[in-house]
């Protein structure tokens, strides 16, 4: 089958934390209100989101971002990006709309969301197929993403390495922070070295119940550390994906 043209597409995952818990604790009809409620109207708050960050930096509207799939107790949206700004634009839209929507969603029904993001580079390394529910994705990108989603932290954004990177180009990254929380295995990705987690927040750091402090080193190294620059971000990625190849050279 003959591939599209190059191009890069942003994955946004957002997903309820203790959902399953919730499922079992809950009468049927409560939790199903809970879980249509996050399925159905999560895209009003996206779109109202996406509106107002374009209306606020007077930018031309992009396209709206896509809903690609549900999966599991979450949902999956993607939107194709060309510049760095667009990524960001795309990114923030969405991790603003997660905000929103955690301030309603955990008030109605005492859950919280938790969001990741990442992009696939299609052809070069990853697939595109098309089958008969549209088109589906597969390769080592989408592979990280999801590694990626059994780390995600509740009211909190975690991106992939090479998102955060792309980010940091943006002429608008001073309107968000970066956070790099720590190290993780995920399996399969980086011949199973530890992986950076990387977060981002908007300026003014949320806060997060007191409980969350004793949780895991992730939430420690969140409330008690301080963001890094795009430039330390960078530097950082760059000192990874150097020695990762250094250490394959000496196998």
């Amino acid at each position: 089958m003959t591939q599209p043209q190059d191009r890069k597409l942003l994955f946004l995952y957002l997903d309820i934390d203790h959902a399953t818990e919730y499922k079992y604790q809950q009468h049927p009809d409560e939790w199903k209100t809970a879980f249509e409620f996050f399925f159905e109207d999560f895209p009003d708050y996206l779109k109202e989101a996406q509106q107002t960050l374009f209306g606020k930096f007077k930018v031309p509207p992009l396209a709206p971002m896509n809903f690609w799939k549900a999966l599991g107790d979450g949902q999956v949206y993607n939107a194709p990006f060309q510049t760095a700004d667009q990524a960001y634009l795309y990114t923030k839209a969405f991790y603003n709309a997660t905000v929103l929507f955690n301030g309603f969603f955990s008030k109605r029904f005492g859950l919280f969301v938790k969001a990741v993001g990442w992009y696939a580079s299609l052809p070069t390394i990853n697939l595109c197929i098309q089958t008969p529910a549209g088109e589906d994705y597969l390769g080592p990108d989408l592979d990280i993403g999801f590694r990626l989603a059994a780390e995600a932290l509740s009211q909190r954004m975690i991106l992939a390495m090479d998102l955060a990177y792309e980010l940091s180009y943006s002429a608008y990254a001073q309107e968000m922070d970066f956070y790099h929380l720590g190290w993780r295995k995920l399996k399969g990705v980086a011949k199973d070295k530890p992986y950076p987690i990387l977060m981002i927040t908007g300026r003014n750091k949320p806060e997060l119940p007191i409980w969350e402090t004793y949780l895991n080193d992730l939430t420690q190294a969140y409330i008690n550390g301080e963001p890094i620059s795009a430039e330390g971000l960078r530097s950082l990625i760059d000192r990874y994906k150097k020695d990762l190849h250094f250490n394959a050279s000496q196998i």
